[in-house]
């Protein structure tokens, strides 16, 4: 007995240990991506990013031989992952399928609700520098003219506006997932006055018009939210979540796809979504979906207009450069997810996921991990996050040992 206690003791501190160098990795790599989505100019070493890449894979690699009592179904979601991540990072040469895998692994059992702030954490010390940085001068401000030359939209020391605007917006939605019900009307207003900044330094409407209806959403739930996690255990509530997430991805997929010139109303609408049809149809004539993916030369932001190209859905840009298999892999993923925080009552995380979705119709930054954390809920613990109690590696519901009482 006192042998069987040493032991579930020594796993606790090895997991309490990992914890926290993993929320160290994971600041590190959200810092650095952040970092160079900023014009900030950092003089990096020599392979200084090759030796923190294989640092950190040696300590995730060390976690998993560590990993004692992973359910089955988790050790195969996990293997399948790697094998779909691993075929699109080799076959289209991409690094980030590599890096989203490892902070995925890593993050097995490790408390979202820590996760969430370390990403809250990280972005406010970042932002905060650059907006300051720009705003005096110390680093570059870009800023964009109409065709008229009069609206001026500003990035503020990011890389482009509809950068800044997107990381308002997902610092948002993080925080909302860390307050919930207990966020205050006050912070709603902040949050409403943050959302107009942001419409008027940028002018990047659909970053806007998702953060208007994440604090519609929130002050709704602030309302019904017991309702709502009670309407989200119906069975037909909860099929219609999940498939949510696919029915948009077939829709934007379906719209670009018929996308031509001679019809009328798909050119007015591809003028309202400046260009992301008429983008996205060439880049699938172009590039055709294969199973693992394929490089992809975008000529984004900063780039000569007269030959920007740059896929903004996140659904199309997912299949094209990572390919068909991969998007198919992170959606099962999210729905495997969404059904267990249906069950465990978790209904403003769901919310949340639901208003993400509709973003990532239109914008690429669904598997950007440096600043999509929700991510990272697949193999997390979801226990500190309100709601039902629900242990990552266990079902809803199942007791979990107190080592106290061995």
């Amino acid at each position: 007995m006192h042998k069987f206690k040493r032991i579930k003791a020594g796993t606790a501190d090895i997991n309490k240990l990992w914890e926290k160098i993993y929320l160290t990795i994971l600041a590190l790599y959200v810092g650095f991506n952040t970092l160079f989505t900023t014009t900030l100019k950092i003089a990096w070493p020599p392979y200084f990013f090759q030796a923190f890449t294989v640092i950190c894979l040696t300590l995730v690699v060390g976690r998993i031989i560590l990993i004692q009592d992973i359910p089955k179904k988790y050790a195969i979601a996990i293997a399948i992952t790697a094998f779909v991540f691993l075929m699109s990072h080799y076959v289209s040469g991409y690094g980030l399928p590599f890096d989203l895998l490892m902070l995925l692994i890593g993050s097995y059992k490790v408390d979202f609700k820590k996760i969430l702030e370390t990403y809250l954490g990280v972005w406010i010390v970042i932002l905060t520098i650059t907006v300051i940085s720009a705003m005096t001068g110390l680093t570059e401000n870009y800023v964009y003219y109409d065709d008229a030359g009069e609206n001026a939209r500003m990035a503020l020391g990011l890389s482009y506006p509809t950068e800044l605007a997107a990381y308002m917006a997902f610092i948002m939605f993080t925080y909302v997932c860390i307050r919930q019900t207990d966020i205050t009307f006050q912070e709603i207003g902040v949050m409403a006055a943050l959302a107009l900044a942001a419409l008027y330094i940028t002018q990047a409407k659909t970053d806007f018009y998702v953060m208007v209806l994440l604090l519609v959403t929130v002050l709704l739930l602030k309302r019904f939210g017991d309702k709502f996690n009670d309407f989200i255990q119906r069975k037909w509530v909860k099929i219609c979540i999940l498939v949510f997430p696919i029915l948009l991805g077939v829709v934007i997929w379906r719209i670009t796809a018929i996308y031509s010139p001679d019809k009328s109303w798909l050119v007015s609408l591809d003028e309202h979504l400046s260009g992301r049809l008429s983008l996205g149809e060439w880049a699938m004539s172009m590039y055709p979906p294969r199973m693992f993916g394929q490089y992809v030369a975008e000529k984004g932001p900063g780039e000569n207009t007269w030959d920007y190209f740059f896929i903004d859905s996140s659904y199309i840009s997912i299949s094209i450069k990572y390919g068909v298999v991969f998007i198919y892999n992170i959606l099962a993923l999210w729905d495997y997810r969404l059904k267990q925080l249906c069950e465990d009552k978790k209904g403003f995380i769901v919310a949340v996921m639901m208003i993400i979705f509709i973003q990532s119709a239109l914008e690429h930054h669904m598997i950007q991990y440096w600043m999509n954390p929700f991510l990272l809920m697949f193999f997390a613990d979801m226990t500190n996050i309100s709601g039902k109690k629900h242990y990552a590696g266990r079902e809803a519901g199942e007791e979990m040992m107190d080592l106290n009482q061995i």
